[in-house]
């Protein structure tokens, strides 16, 4: 592919890491988990049914406390959202740098100024408490960028409220999908049978060195997760035969048996 030929010549000696809902051609890569595609391009009735029952119940509970979603444009509001970030990553026990005052044109959380960025936010008596950031681009698919809220506005279902809008105000800018950026049982339970997940891939280059340094990534990748899978074989080979040589007289299965069959990931 191109865009990962021309990524790996400006890379020089570092080692790129290209995701892609599709599996590497002729280059080192490995599985990199998966995502979910949303399908907005429906009304309102149909973006709300498919939700799971309890997304709508935490979107009525938001609505009831009173908060109000917006897109926003103002640096005050970015400023406001760079602190419930960080604040989220503080909870999390993450790195979490101080919000800088006054960035350069275009970085840190002046980003949202960007025309590729797009930010909603949700406010409760003049209070942002949440917010919802994507990628951009007319034609293509939204990109799921960041999201962080306040503990109450956790607390008060605000994040399901703030994902239908953005998904209403997406269709109505033209778009078909947004791309969650992930796949949790939170974006499963909001997308519905809207939601379909795709399968996502790393492709790994880069220059001179770092050409063998993707491979040796790929090959220790694909290497761990066969032992991985062969480890839970021999668990699952352990617990048959401790069902079969440790039954316990007329009572059937022993103790040690069962608890071997569950930590094999026996249904």
């Amino acid at each position: 592919m191109w865009l990962h030929r021309h990524a790996s010549r400006l890379a020089g000696s570092r080692v790129v890491r290209l995701h892609l809902p599709c599996a590497p051609e002729r280059v080192p890569g490995i599985q990199s988990g998966s995502t979910l595609f949303y399908a907005v391009d429906r009304d309102d009735q149909e973006l709300l049914s498919s939700m799971q029952a309890n997304k709508r119940r935490m979107m009525r509970r938001a609505q009831d406390a009173g908060y109000r979603v917006r897109e926003t444009s103002d640096p005050c509001d970015f400023r406001r959202f760079a602190e419930l970030q960080r604040d989220a990553k503080q909870r999390r026990h993450l790195p979490a740098p101080p919000v800088a005052d006054a960035p350069a044109p275009g970085e840190d959380w002046d980003e949202w100024r960007l025309p590729w960025m797009w930010l909603l936010v949700a406010d409760r008596d003049g209070i942002v408490e949440s917010g919802l950031g994507d990628g951009i681009h007319p034609g293509g698919v939204l990109e799921a960028r960041a999201g962080a809220s306040s503990p109450q506005a956790r607390q008060d279902g605000v994040f399901a409220l703030l994902s239908y809008h953005e998904a209403r105000f997406a269709r109505d800018r033209g778009y078909r999908w947004i791309n969650l950026g992930g796949d949790t049982p939170f974006k499963r339970e909001l997308a519905g049978r809207l939601g379909v997940r795709v399968a996502m891939h790393c492709w790994l280059g880069g220059g001179g060195i770092s050409f063998w340094r993707a491979r040796g990534e790929a090959l220790w990748t694909r290497v761990r997760s066969r032992a991985g899978r062969l480890v839970r074989d021999l668990r699952m080979v352990r617990a048959v035969m401790l069902l079969l040589f440790g039954a316990a007289g007329a009572a059937g299965v022993s103790g040690d048996a069962l608890a071997a069959l569950q930590e094999a990931g026996w249904p």
